[in-house]
């Protein structure tokens, strides 16, 4: 009877699996899968649902055009210092909304590590795809904006769409990072902004353009800018907010997510009148897992890295918030675990697993990183299912 009974809470046991890119590795839809092979490897029985996510970095325009049943668009743009590339994007099956991420055109992946530097790049890739958006006749576009190489304050991706900057001469400028000290005015078609698409832009930090939470401090370094160039580019940013401001009669720079990808969501708010929305948020509704974890046993998620930043708006902070709501536990697969017990605690993740199982180099683990979420999830449900 007892054993009757065991196989019947297995039959009907059932795991949802929602996931996050495993950076350089695994995109969200094949981590999922990988887990839910995983699964079944260990339990045939269990049913699984799998959800691929992503938080408003790159990939999300996959993911939200995985959901609407669309398809990708290609085109001609630049990367993030004015080569030509072919980037992507996504459009709804009804060709009404568009997903643009902004790491296709403008991302710190696109540059050898040598050419990393916000002093020299610019957006204006991303205003080209913003561009072929609006000519293909959308009524919406959503941008995600993490994973930038850029510290222009999104004034490459305006330029692209028709906007002017000028110095103090009259002198039409660039608009690289290193531009925005030298911009004394700018000036757009008057109707630009009325023939514009609703434009919503997923940003889940909160930095204000400039200041030490500013885009500049906080994210310079990790884009290839040293001290000195931090400092000019703060006060490149503090610059563009004044010449706005001079220009608008209204401050724009401390809205929350002004700063993110390098001021983009400034930029964005102030040259294409966006809205800012939360990109794990948004993501996680579009997906409607919610609905689905109502009668899940367990929630199964995983990322690149789980540590102390988790719970500062990334995606699976989101997740776990969610799950709590209706009681679900949540197990964390990860390939880099620096999160005390303590901060998993308040993360909202019941047990976190990272997925190495025995010493290798970076580049070997990355290769390896689908074959090993399958065999971590095969153990941890193996261990789920073990006898009392």
């Amino acid at each position: 009877m007892h054993n009757a009974v065991l196989s019947f809470i297995f039959t009907i046991m059932k795991i949802v699996i929602a996931s996050d890119s495993f950076k350089d590795s695994a995109n969200a839809l094949d981590a999922c899968q990988a887990m839910a092979i995983g699964v079944s490897n260990a339990n045939h029985d269990i049913t699984t649902e799998i959800f691929p996510l992503a938080d408003g970095g790159e990939g999300t325009a996959e993911i939200l055009t995985y959901y609407t049943c669309g398809k990708t668009i290609y085109v001609d743009t630049v990367d993030p210092i004015g080569r030509p590339i072919k980037a992507d994007y996504g459009i709804s099956e009804d060709e009404t909304t568009a997903f643009i991420d902004m790491a296709s055109a403008s991302g710190l992946q696109l540059l050898e590590p040598e050419k990393r530097n916000p002093v020299n790049t610019s957006s204006f890739g991303t205003g080209l795809m913003i561009k072929n958006a609006i000519e293909r006749g959308v009524e919406k576009i959503i941008l995600g904006i993490g994973g930038s190489a850029t510290n222009d304050a999104g004034t490459g991706m305006a330029k692209a769409l028709g906007y002017k900057f000028y110095d103090e001469n009259n002198v039409e400028v660039e608009c690289k990072g290193c531009d925005l000290n030298i911009i004394a005015s700018y000036e757009h078609d008057e109707t630009f902004l009325e023939n514009l698409p609703q434009i919503q832009v997923l940003a889940d930090v909160n930095n204000p353009l400039y200041g030490h939470l500013g885009a500049a401090f906080v994210y310079g370094k990790q884009k290839g800018a040293s001290g000195r160039e931090i400092l000019s580019l703060n006060e490149g940013l503090q610059s563009i907010a004044n010449i706005v401001s001079n220009q608008t009669n209204k401050s724009f720079e401390n809205i929350p997510g002004a700063g993110a990808a390098g001021g983009m969501g400034f930029g964005a708010k102030v040259f294409l009148n966006a809205e800012l929305i939360p990109g794990s948020e948004t993501v996680i509704e579009a997906s409607g897992i919610e609905k689905a974890i109502q009668d899940a046993d367990f929630l199964f998620t995983g990322e690149g890295s789980i540590d102390e930043q988790t719970k500062n708006g990334k995606l699976i902070s989101g997740i776990c918030k969610m799950a709590a709501k209706h009681n679900i536990p949540v197990i964390a697969f990860c390939g880099s675990l620096n999160a005390s017990m303590n901060e998993l605690k308040m993360i909202g993740i019941q047990a976190a697993f990272p997925i190495l199982n025995q010493p290798m180099d970076l580049q070997t683990a990355l290769l390896k990183t689908e074959i090993l979420l399958k065999k971590t999830a095969e153990n941890v449900v193996r261990l789920i299912c073990a006898k009392p």
